[in-house]
């Protein structure tokens, strides 16, 4: 820019003449100019690095160098069109003529190097746009292929925890299920051991006492026909002593029956089978009375009871005494005597 402002000074001291010389320092200086602009250009598109797309700052360059630039040019138009009107030159017309197409080409070139900055300006920001635009796709291309990943690589560590979780707890549920089963399955065992020994021994207790019952039910049946025939002959034997009782009353006196009647002790049949029989007797009826047994039912009655007579010691006497066969009439004496001495009055209660 000095340079170009020198020559034009040195053209004002060369006495405002515009020759060749001029005319070529004019077509220089703008060519100097161009490549100016070129410059300013690169720099331009050098100083994108230092912004990122869209920003102000590009705007702003852009503009400022434009309006610089037609600002130089149109000064240096502006001397030069001076210059030619103070000029006397005979070719002041051709000077001006010459001066504007300088001007025109100027301009034109001026308009010129606008397009292409614009146009490369906005070449170059579609460039960046769709730079941008593609890496900013790959990269959420990659992010989402990143979290697809990470994503599968969560559910199939979840999964894989979930089902160790689970068959921890269904082990340990198991164990805990079958150590519970177990444990109440070892008392139960226990218990039904323990109920089962004491059905069985209820069973053998009740298969004894069966048996015993059943024997006992058995013994009275097949005892009652013998005790019944022998309390027949009894009763015939008694009732043909009894006659001849009535006989010897006349001449014998009644000894026996004080004798037997004062006695303090227990009556024992040891006295008259009379009285023994009397006694009897009277024992009999007032049982069958009191319990309201038939016939039948007291000859069982008292069969069962001289049964029973047989184990309570009564015998000891008999045996003590070596008596080896026993009669119905010592039987019926044992019974007379039990009841005379309350031994059996829960019998007759």
């Amino acid at each position: 820019m000095n340079m170009e402002i020198g020559m034009i000074s040195a053209n004002k001291w060369a006495g405002c003449e515009l020759n060749s010389r001029v005319a070529e320092d004019l077509i220089n200086s703008a060519r100097i100019y161009r490549l100016f602009l070129k410059f300013d250009f690169g720099y331009l598109q050098n100083a994108q690095g230092c912004y990122s797309w869209g920003s102000p700052p590009y705007g702003q360059i852009s503009n400022r160098k434009s309006d610089e630039f037609y600002a130089r040019v149109t000064k240096i138009v502006n001397e030069l069109e001076t210059i030619h009107r103070r000029s006397k030159d005979p070719y002041q017309n051709k000077q001006k003529n010459f001066i504007s197409e300088v001007k025109d080409n100027s301009t034109a070139e001026i308009s010129k190097i606008k397009n292409e900055i614009y146009s490369n300006f906005t070449a170059e920001i579609t460039k960046i746009k769709n730079e941008t635009a593609d890496e900013l796709s790959a990269h959420g291309t990659k992010i989402t292929n990143e979290l697809s990943t990470r994503l599968s690589e969560i559910n199939s560590t979840f999964t894989a925890e979930l089902g160790r979780i689970n068959n921890e707890l269904n082990n340990k549920l198991n164990e805990e299920v079958n150590a519970g089963f177990g444990k109440i399955n070892t008392e139960l065992s226990a218990k039904l051991t323990a109920e089962i020994k004491k059905i069985n021994s209820r069973d053998a207790d009740y298969a004894s006492e069966a048996q015993r019952i059943l024997s006992i039910s058995k013994k009275p049946a097949v005892m009652i026909l013998p005790q019944l025939m022998l309390l027949s002959m009894l009763s015939k034997r008694i009732n043909s002593i009894l006659c001849n009782c009535q006989k010897k009353s006349a001449s014998q006196n009644q000894q026996p029956s004080s004798k037997s009647s004062s006695s303090s002790g227990p009556i024992t049949f040891k006295g008259i089978s009379l009285t023994i029989w009397t006694q009897f007797n009277d024992i009999f009826d007032k049982i069958k009375a009191d319990k309201n047994f038939n016939l039948e039912e007291m000859y069982f009655r008292v069969a069962m009871e001289i049964r029973e007579l047989r184990f309570k010691g009564f015998m000891r006497e008999i045996s003590r005494r070596k008596i080896v066969y026993i009669s119905t009439l010592d039987d019926i004496g044992l019974w007379v005597d039990s009841k005379n001495n309350g031994i059996l009055d829960s019998n007759v209660e």
